[in-house]
């Protein structure tokens, strides 16, 4: 049996709920912000206008999903929306790093912190 839950556990649904509609209204924003009309945006995903506002009025079950894994774990989410051009460079550096590892080649990479995480790996020539 499992243990009870230290946190309220409709008190997380809300807020993870919450956090997905604030992300989905600051979408479009940044949508409209860019001047990008539903159908320039769908053309550009290559999906059809109904689907991306299907997706900006939360009806695509994309986060639902999400926020209904993350509740039964018990986490919290938030999510953060920027201009790309704030930070251009991203928050990791461009650089990726081959190493051999075992026989395998793991691509890692370096964060602007300093710290490095391995990203894939995978058996070349196999």
């Amino acid at each position: 049996m499992a243990q009870a839950p230290a946190y309220d556990y409709r008190e997380l649904a809300f807020d993870n709920y919450a956090e997905a509609h604030a992300l989905l209204r600051k979408l479009v924003a940044m949508r409209e912000m860019r001047g990008m009309r539903q159908e320039d945006l769908a053309d550009e995903m290559g999906v059809t206008q109904g689907y991306v506002s299907q997706i900006e009025n939360g009806r695509t079950g994309l986060l639902d999903r999400l926020n209904d894994y993350a509740i039964e774990v018990g986490i919290r989410i938030t999510y953060h929306v920027e201009p790309a051009e704030l930070l251009p460079h991203g928050r990791r550096h461009a650089k990726l790093q081959l190493s051999k590892q075992r026989g395998r080649e793991r691509i890692a990479s370096t964060w602007s912190d300093g710290r490095r995480s391995g990203v894939a790996s995978s058996m070349w020539g196999a």
